[in-house]
């Protein structure tokens, strides 16, 4: 084979990858002048803090007609009387099974189905009440609204200033 022939399959054969390799390098060139430009923390302006009450309802796998009584009553407060500060996000509603979150059961000292009603700032937890007396209060749901209540409307932020601390 000649040195003609050698250098003319050796250019049809990288022709292709190359050229690939030449569209791909410009591509990565023009992503990179026209992607957003993300100001670093220094240029960045300070972010307004976010205050919100977490209302946790913890309940076990098994749950008896009291603890399902307990969710509805819960969920009925929150949605009559706090439709708005949800709708915002200054209020945020969980359900969670203790049973399979042992992390979060063994902070709150959860054994039995509760509420507990937290706090936070910017994502962090501030406090936490936990809140056992709902069983007493399972069967007046005005009685047991009005405990709920209490406990949120101690620590729920305004609407204008979600900012604000709880």
């Amino acid at each position: 084979m000649s040195e003609s022939t050698v250098s003319e399959s050796l250019r049809r054969w990288l022709a292709p990858p190359l050229m690939v390799f030449v569209l791909i390098s410009i591509g990565f060139a023009l992503g990179r002048q026209t992607a957003p430009v993300q100001p670093t923390a220094a240029e960045r302006p300070a972010a307004a803090e976010q205050a919100r009450v977490v209302v946790t309802y913890l309940h076990g796998t098994i749950r008896c007609v009291s603890c399902n009584s307990i969710e509805r009553l819960l969920r009925a407060t929150l949605s009559e009387r706090y439709a708005a500060a949800m709708q915002d996000g200054r209020l945020v509603f969980r359900e969670v099974n203790f049973d399979t979150d042992e992390a979060l059961a063994k902070r709150y000292d959860v054994a039995s189905s509760t509420a507990v009603i937290s706090w936070e700032r910017d994502g962090e937890e501030q406090g936490f009440v936990k809140l056992d007396g709902v069983w007493e209060r399972k069967d007046d749901s005005e009685v047991f609204a009005a405990y709920i209540a209490e406990h949120i409307d101690a620590h729920l932020p305004p609407p204008s200033a979600t900012g604000a601390a709880p």
